[in-house]
Order: C-alpha cells, then structure tokens, then sequence
C-alpha cells in the first residue's frame, strides 16, 4: 500500500516528534507543524514536514525556539527553553 500523502495532527506529532494530541495542535497553531485545513479537517502534509526537516538539517540549525509553558506536567509559568 502506498504511504499517505498526509496525516492528522496528532499522528504527525506523533510519528516524527513524539507529541501528544494537544501538545501537536499546539506544535500546529504555533505554525512548528506546517498544516493545511480541507473543510473542517486541519492535515499535515508528509511532504511539506520532510521538507521543513531535511532544510532544518541541511542549515544546521534548530527549529525556532519557542518558550516552553509548563501547565501539562502542573507549572502555570512559562520558562525558555535553554538556559
């Protein structure tokens, strides 16, 4: 069977970064998944996120940093993500 041509959010936060449902629509509205809305489903295109990591590795550079909010594991503050 052919591979998809794209994913749900929750299965592409999944599969290549090893998030949970919220923390992916999380990852998704902040714009560090690349989505596209058909109707009222919100897709993640397999080729667009292969592209956004391949370009990542080849500039050598990190993803954008973001600062981490706390609130799943019971922190309500936000902190940076490196110190």
């Amino acid at each position: 069977m052919d591979e998809p041509k794209t994913l749900t959010v929750p299965e592409a936060g999944r599969l290549y970064f090893d998030l949970g449902r919220n923390a992916s629509y999380e990852a998704a509205r902040r714009g560090d998944i690349p989505t596209i809305r058909i109707g009222r489903l919100l897709r993640v295109p397999v080729v667009a996120l292969d592209r956004m990591l391949e370009e990542t590795r080849r500039d050598g550079k990190a993803l954008p940093q973001r600062k981490l909010c706390g609130w799943f594991i019971g922190v309500r503050s936000c902190s940076p993500l490196s110190k």
